[in-house]
């Protein structure tokens, strides 16, 4: 009922790749055109149509590289000079050392000042003797440790 219409474009040139130039078909495609069921067609012509896109869109890439100085493989590289800090320099690791010192001395000083000792260390009153310890109660026997009922 609904013949799908050849897509040739009347170029009839290949291109590097074995495409027609024209249309984008492969030689089989244009070949063999006339033998192929309507649902081939239309799958070729839709391959057809990817491979324009790919064209345009490789065609577009290029040119926009070509435009903004760009590398066939990538960002052209360029030098940016970026002083790399010293990790080890006597001035500043001096002013950071005394900075340090001042923050442990003020935090020193605001635990004196709330009265609260460090969490590390028990008051003794805290610590178990053996006088404080509860006594334990009956411990099992080996023989009837496991006995379950």
């Amino acid at each position: 009922m609904f013949d799908i219409a050849n897509p040739c474009r009347g170029i009839c040139e290949v291109n590097n790749k074995g495409y027609c130039k024209g249309c984008l078909r492969k030689r089989e495609e244009r070949f063999h055109w006339n033998e192929f069921t309507p649902f081939q067609k239309q799958l070729i012509v839709n391959l057809c149509g990817r491979r324009r896109a790919k064209a345009i869109a490789a065609k577009q890439q290029a040119e926009w590289q070509a435009k903004y100085g760009m590398a066939e493989h990538g960002i052209e590289e360029q030098t940016i000079d970026i002083p790399q800090l010293d990790m080890f320099v006597e001035a500043d690791s001096q002013q950071d050392i005394q900075s340090a010192e001042q923050d442990v001395q003020q935090k020193q000083e605001a635990q004196q000042q709330q009265n609260i000792e460090p969490p590390n260390v028990k008051p003794q009153s805290e610590t178990p003797t053996p006088q404080n310890q509860p006594q334990l109660q009956h411990q099992p026997q080996p023989t009837d440790q496991f006995d379950l009922f």
